[in-house]
């Protein structure tokens, strides 16, 4: 009798102790998501007004957050572009069973609290476009269920913890662009084996990326631009990374030549070598590249250190939008070919060593709009009566040359130019009538030419050689 009596009571306990736990578990989530709440509202007291108890549901009600599970725990906190002003509460680290938290695109500051470290199962972690100082905490690698890590665009400092790569091993994407982090890249990146997106472009990182990195074959994005590296670009680099779409080594202090091992990369939609000192030719295979896409690729090298000929086979690169080599030490003549690159919209050539005459077929590219720049090199002959094909040009620049003849009439086909500068150069005879058709036009420099007559315009600028840059940023 006294053991039927004890079972029920025995159940009944252990069912009240359950009971007892999942209502703590719950609440410790709860607690958590009200201390989030009120650091992160800042003075926008009017954000998250359902986060209260009065609510049907509960938190896993609550916007923003997703449960799962019994009892229910937050696995989601999604809230970018909330407008979330205050800092982010060392409570998130109480809720244990977190896999993604995303509160980027806010404008969140203060530093990213070290209890992070204890979210074990945080596979994405996106505080990117925020006002967030203060170091990477370190114990972040303490997550090794991460395979996203978004801080860019911030005021973080300090180095790139090293500890993230000896045990971050399922990392796939690692964005840390536009912040303050020094030091330099650590050689335990190169045990990331997982990582296809690697982006440390825009900081204060320097020294010579270690090889080790090189051996990522997972990566598809690779853009360190932007920084103070130096050292030089692998030979073999088209080996090394099968997979690779973009690579953006730009504005740093890399040397030697362009390894032209890049031709074995068929997949590259854009290579970005702009500003560093890397000297030699640019590979006559670089044409070998197929699928360098329209509307998001740029072949950028100018200021650079780089000579000898363009070759003809970049005309081959037929999907190209912008080509941009100005500021180099290039020489010869403008290949026709690049009359093939349908899709280019601007084209950047200037203060370079060029000779010759400009080739008719870069007056019929149809989409070419942006600017057309051939300023200060040794460029000889007239101006092609085909520059009025140029309807969508919105600036053409010419100047310091040594370009004669007259200019012919049909600039004015050019209907939509904002900028004319063709000044010193040896034009002669009477300056075309047609300019008035160019409505749009606020900047005309035809100085230091051989030219006469009147210009009949509303508003004439006579303006400085300088030429408009357009570049892309990935």
């Amino acid at each position: 009798m006294a053991m039927s009596t004890a079972l029920p009571l025995l159940l009944l306990l252990s069912a009240s102790s359950s009971m007892s736990t999942v209502q703590g578990v719950e609440a410790n989530d709860a607690a958590a998501l009200l201390a989030f709440k009120a650091a992160a509202v800042g003075d926008g007291g009017h954000r998250l007004l359902s986060w209260n108890a009065s609510i049907t549901g509960g938190f896993c009600s609550w916007e923003g957050v997703t449960c799962q599970g019994k009892p229910r725990r937050v696995v989601a906190l999604s809230l970018s572009s909330h407008g979330l002003n205050g800092v982010l509460s060392p409570a998130i680290g109480n809720m244990s069973s977190l896999k993604v938290l995303n509160l980027g695109s806010n404008m969140l500051s203060g530093a990213i609290p070290a209890s992070l470290g204890r979210l074990q199962h945080l596979e994405t972690l996106n505080l990117s476009s925020n006002s967030l100082s203060g170091d990477i905490p370190t114990n972040l690698s303490s997550c090794t269920s991460l395979t996203t890590i978004e801080l860019q665009s911030n005021q973080l400092y300090g180095r790139l913890p090293p500890e993230l790569g000896n045990k971050l091993t399922r990392l796939e994407v690692l964005k840390l662009w536009k912040n303050n982090l020094t030091g330099t890249i650590p050689t335990s990146l190169a045990n990331l084996s997982s990582l296809s997106f690697l982006d440390l472009a825009y900081n204060h990182i320097s020294g010579e990326p270690p090889h080790s990195i090189y051996n990522l074959s997972s990566l598809e994005v690779l853009q360190l631009e932007g920084n103070m590296l130096h050292g030089e670009i692998p030979n073999d680099i088209g080996s090394r990374f099968p997979r690779l779409l973009v690579i953006s080594l730009a504005c740093n202090n890399f040397t030697g030549s362009i390894p032209a091992s890049l031709t074995n990369l068929t997949a590259l939609q854009l290579i970005e070598f702009t500003k560093n000192r890397l000297s030699g030719h640019v590979p006559r295979t670089l044409g070998r590249l197929p699928n360098i896409l329209g509307n998001l690729a740029n072949l950028g090298l100018y200021n650079t250190r780089m000579s000898g000929h363009i070759p003809s086979s970049i005309g081959n690169l037929t999907r190209l939008n912008s080509l941009l080599a100005s500021n180099a030490r290039f020489n010869g003549p403008i290949p026709a070919s690049l009359g093939k690159l349908k899709d280019l919209m601007a084209l950047d050539m200037s203060n370079n060593r060029l000779n010759g005459s400009i080739p008719k077929e870069i007056f019929r590219l149809p989409l070419l709009s942006r600017f057309l720049d051939l300023s200060y090199n040794s460029l000889t002959g007239s101006l092609p009566s085909a520059v009025g094909s140029l309807e969508n040009l919105n600036q053409l620049i010419l100047s310091g040359n040594q370009l004669s003849g007259e200019i012919p009439d049909s600039i004015g086909g050019c209907t939509v130019l904002e900028r004319l500068l063709l000044n010193d150069n040896s034009f002669e005879g009477t300056i075309p009538q047609s300019l008035e058709n160019l409505k749009g036009l606020n900047a005309l420099n035809l100085s230091m030419n051989k030219l006469s007559g009147n210009i009949l315009m509303p508003l004439v600028v006579f303006a400085t050689c300088n030429s408009y840059r357009w570049h892309t940023t990935a």
